[in-house]
């Protein structure tokens, strides 16, 4: 087995990477700020500068989060950065032949080209429902806030430092290492499991769509029902959206968009030739958080809609499967 695939390896890169960063922090560094900049980019590790970049915008986030105390900032940036640490990965893959000739890996453009895709969509969808209004803040949190998270109110501010503004960056981060595979292992051959991939993400990344398309225009309806003062019958009374592909799945965006991160890891896979390989940590702790976040969304749900937990008893909360028949009452 390749050294390659041992994450020994990378985190001593990376460690000496951040160590030769630390000592050019010297005062003299103000006046070469453009060339220490340029050769931190070019000369670490791709996994080194995405990290540091990381941590600078988590910094970022924190402040601002801090000054206006709107917990969501992270939220605005979901969509963003992963598309912006999978470029990097690409655009530092580039190889030069012995003619000089620019060569780009395939497998990089693909799957650049498929998180892009995955971004492009998300973003929309967050700013059609109004996610980037300078005020505009997950609904969750607020829960949070008050407590109804299980989170101790006293704890809040360290909670928004380490969870919110810096794990949750981390995690954008970690969930694009298969990427980083992909650029360690850069000139491997495309194989039968990138086809796979491709397929995987191109299924869920439509399923993922069409689920938020239909959420969207059911929220529309329901909004525009009650504003015209009549009467809501069916899923518009009860308020949440049970058919489609909500007959199936109580959450099928969500699966989704697991499953998507879980078909780039393949990219990982086709590239290392390894099966169980150390890239796969970050689609693990976006299915753990996804976990968390759901539970919480459903508790919220619940207490908001009575017949919620009929909904509940009768589908599956993530993996679409063949539905049981609501008792409503």
């Amino acid at each position: 087995m390749s050294s390659d695939h041992h994450i020994g390896v990378v985190l001593d890169r990376v460690a000496a990477d951040l160590w030769f960063v630390y000592n050019q922090l010297t005062p003299g560094a103000l006046t070469r700020v453009g060339p220490l900049l340029r050769d931190i980019y070019y000369d670490l590790d791709a996994l080194s500068t995405a990290l540091l970049i990381c941590l600078a915008v988590a910094t970022l986030c924190h402040t601002i989060s801090t000054l206006t105390r709107n917990q969501s900032v992270v939220d605005k940036l979901w969509s963003i950065l992963p598309v912006g640490y999978t470029w990097h990965f690409l655009w530092r893959s580039h190889l030069r032949d012995l003619q000089g000739q620019l060569v780009v890996d395939p497998r990089l453009v693909l799957i650049a080209l498929l998180v892009t895709v995955w971004g492009s969509r998300l973003t929309f969808n967050f700013w059609r429902k109004g996610g980037y209004a300078l005020h505009a803040e997950d609904y969750r949190w607020e829960v949070v806030r008050q407590g109804g998270s299980g989170v101790p109110v006293s704890i809040l501010p360290v909670f928004n430092l380490f969870f919110v503004s810096f794990y949750q960056n981390i995690l954008l981060l970690l969930i694009t290492l298969p990427v980083y595979a992909a650029w360690r292992h850069a000139g491997t051959p495309l194989n039968r499991i990138d086809a796979l991939a491709f397929l995987l993400c191109s299924g869920f990344l439509a399923l993922e769509t069409a689920a938020d398309h239909q959420m969207w225009n059911f929220q529309v309806a329901k909004h525009a029902k009650a504003a015209a003062g009549k009467r809501l019958t069916g899923d518009y009374g009860r308020g949440f959206l049970t058919s489609g592909l909500f007959a199936y799945s109580r959450h099928p965006n969500f699966f989704a968009e697991q499953a998507f991160w879980a078909s780039i890891y393949l990219f990982g896979v086709a590239a290392s030739g390894s099966w169980i390989h150390w890239s796969g940590l970050g689609v693990l702790q976006l299915i753990a958080l996804f976990h968390f976040s759901t539970s919480l969304t459903e508790d919220i749900t619940a207490r908001k809609y009575s017949k919620y937990k009929a909904y509940q008893a009768s589908t599956s909360r993530l993996v679409p499967w063949v539905p049981g028949k609501p008792k409503w009452r």
